[in-house]
């Protein structure tokens, strides 16, 4: 182990890579290491913080992320903060509108009043049925009275209904952020299993229902914790990749993914420049067994007694030695299976494995992590007839008059390899196809020029390939990862397609890419079970000289999610220019009269406006009330509050004495 994680760095120039390597392999975690996110209380989405989502830019992508709690305060400010934009435009608009209408000479009653409406009523609503109630009331008197007035009063009516939708709506502001939120957690680090099973059987477990669930349907709602639901993948017919003489002679099914983006796919929120791709192919191919003596070998004779079982009932199967060489053979089945009442048995294997399984020379891909998985059938009967290269079952059972067909081989032996790619998209220089143990050396080649944050990522995505072949995601439940196995009652299997096998492979190439979605979001949000992993920080205790711990540590904040746990994102850009505007509209309107009188002052042109905006004002109609009647005497008569000189005493009622009547 400790032997192939060193060689497997080469000359690592990052300065915190080395001594955090030695300490990860010596622990163990290259060859189990295999995780899974908790998003039931690990993570934690805090209540206020700044963060910026690089898929849209530093401008666009500014973010901040509220709690739900200070979300409905903020929304709340916002629709009040509209409300108080649209009374000062209000403002604005009237004054606007009564200044170009205002023109010397005379004119009627309707207009005179219009301008006091203009320049009193301090709402759309308010308006809008002083101007109806005017169009009624001036109908048949004043020329064009509903011309003149109604349209007005659809203007008041639309602006007072547009604010009132905007106001509505302007909890929407929070949509024109991103879906995304970024993890944070105190168990941010590497997550290193305490054991070899409980955590990788739960990890695998989650795996598979995520992508049972998610893979095909990704309208689910457990599709919306990761960054995406699925990772792209296609699938094709290659031509086996082992030597002739251990292939079937079947067509190999390949799948690979797409170039997976680090920051779409897995989450890591990082500019371009600190981006990688990945891409992986794993193929398989059926192999060999009967009339293949290299492969195959049937006990027989003294060997067969010293077990204690007859001739021809135990079968060896030859693909390569385990336990360092002390055992000769893969597997050895015994035939009396078929006659137990029991389902499929599935075991596996993978190389390189410390020695545990040596396979056979044919097996043998150079720069390819190879995986080995045999399904035995045993007493399975099928209730249709079936072709497929590794359940074939063409075999008659007549029993009870019931036809059913078995089985063709004991045991049916799929071998795959799997290989791996990293480019940089700075340059679109890219690593060759290896295999897990290569990839880091081959990702420090010079030439490829990964700066130091895309180095600590392919790091991050190290940790998890070499724990990442078909036989890491089922060595933890061999009796159920088989779909095959969900059509079994008992022991009787319903029809299955001429393809199985590779529905099969596809299913387990679904699960080990689900797997390495959780992998890589594990290291920012922690794990759900903390009793069974131990947290290396790479950060912590580092040299002044590590340059790496700072880009370790980063990390801890810029992994992406879309489970928002009530939390809501506002766009910093559309906070600013909801607010900039906002303020700039209610600034505008306290100042916008006063401005205006010193520029036609100053200028000496629309005198006779400003002074019609003054004499239309209420307190000043009121103030040209009283002095007609001689009550007091009044001063102010150019300022918004117009009053007398001195205390006196004067009769309201006097104006009605002498109004004359009509």
């Amino acid at each position: 182990m400790w032997h192939s994680c060193l060689s497997a760095l080469g000359a690592n120039p990052m300065g915190i890579g080395l001594a955090y390597f030695k300490h990860v392999c010596w622990n163990g975690i290259w060859p189990t290491l295999l995780g899974y996110i908790g998003f039931e209380g690990q993570k934690e989405l805090p209540g206020l913080y700044f963060m910026v989502y690089w898929s849209r830019g530093s401008v666009l992508g500014a973010t901040i992320t509220l709690s739900s709690r200070d979300a409905s305060l903020l929304l709340a400010f916002i629709a009040a903060f509209v409300t108080v934009i649209a009374v000062r435009l209000w403002v604005i608009v009237c004054f606007t509108v009564h200044q170009i209408l205002s023109t010397n000479g005379k004119h009627d009653g309707l207009y005179y009043q219009r301008q006091v409406i203009l320049r009193n009523t301090k709402s759309a609503p308010a308006a809008a049925w002083l101007f109806l109630q005017q169009a009624w009331y001036w109908r048949g008197i004043a020329i064009s009275a509903v011309t003149r007035t109604i349209p007005w009063a659809l203007f008041c009516v639309c602006y007072f209904l547009g604010f009132a939708v905007l106001a509505v709506f302007s909890s929407q502001i929070s949509d024109s952020a991103s879906e995304f939120r970024l993890l944070r957690s105190p168990n941010c680090g590497i997550q290193i299993p305490l054991e070899n099973l409980g955590k990788p059987t739960f990890d695998n477990f989650r795996a598979s229902t995520y992508a049972k669930e998610c893979y095909q349907n990704t309208n689910s709602i457990l599709c919306n914790s990761l960054s995406v639901s699925d990772l792209p993948r296609t699938n094709a017919s290659v031509d086996c990749p082992f030597d002739k003489s251990i292939c079937l002679g079947t067509p190999a099914f390949k799948m690979q993914t797409d170039m997976l983006d680090s920051h779409r796919y897995f989450g890591f929120n990082e500019k371009e420049k600190n981006r990688i791709r990945y891409k992986r192919e794993t193929v398989c191919s059926p192999l060999v067994t009967d009339g293949s003596p290299s492969f195959i070998q049937y006990v027989r004779g003294r060997e067969a007694r010293t077990l204690g079982w007859e001739d021809d009932v135990l079968i060896k199967y030859l693909y390569g030695k385990l336990n360092g060489g002390r055992i000769n053979q893969t597997l050895l089945y015994n035939t009396l299976s078929g006659n137990a009442l029991t389902g499929y048995t599935t075991w596996s294997y993978y190389y390189p494995s410390q020695d545990a399984w040596r396979p056979v020379g044919e097996l043998l891909v150079p720069d390819t992590d190879l995986s080995l998985i045999l399904i035995a059938p045993n007493s399975i009967v099928h209730l249709e007839r079936n072709i497929d290269p590794v359940f074939e079952a063409t075999g008659i059972l007549n029993a009870s008059g019931s036809i059913g067909y078995t089985p063709n081989r004991w045991v049916s032996p799929i071998a795959c390899i799997d290989q791996h790619q990293l480019c940089n998209p700075t340059n679109a220089k890219c690593t060759r196809l290896v295999g897990s143990h290569g990839i880091l050396e081959s990702a420090m080649d010079h030439n490829l020029d990964f700066n130091r944050v895309q180095k600590v990522t392919i790091q991050r995505l190290a940790l998890f390939l070499q724990s990442s072949t078909f036989y890491h995601t089922i060595f933890t439940r061999t009796q159920s990862f088989l779909r095959a196995q969900e059509k079994v009652s008992g022991i009787i299997s319903q029809g299955l397609p001429s393809n199985q096998w590779e529905v099969e492979m596809a299913a387990l190439f679904d699960d080990t890419l689900a797997n390495m979605q959780y992998q890589m979001m594990e290291y920012a949000a922690g794990s759900p079970r903390s009793d069974a992993v131990s947290v290396v920080k790479p950060w912590i205790n580092s040299s002044d000289s590590d340059r790496d711990a700072a880009v370790w540590e980063s990390m801890c904040d810029n992994q992406r999610t879309r489970d928002t746990q009530g939390t809501l994102n506002f766009s910093i850009l559309g906070l600013s220019l909801l607010f900039g505007l906002g303020l700039y509209i209610i600034l505008v309107s306290f100042v916008l009269e006063l401005l205006l009188a010193w520029a036609q002052k100053k200028l000496g042109r629309g005198l006779y406006r400003a002074k019609r905006w003054e004499r239309d004002g209420t307190l000043q109609q009121m103030r040209l009330l009283y002095e007609i009647q001689g009550a007091g005497v009044w001063k102010g008569t150019t300022e918004d509050f117009p009053r007398t000189t001195s205390g006196d005493l004067f009769e309201h009622d006097e104006e009605f004495s002498q109004a004359r009547s009509v």
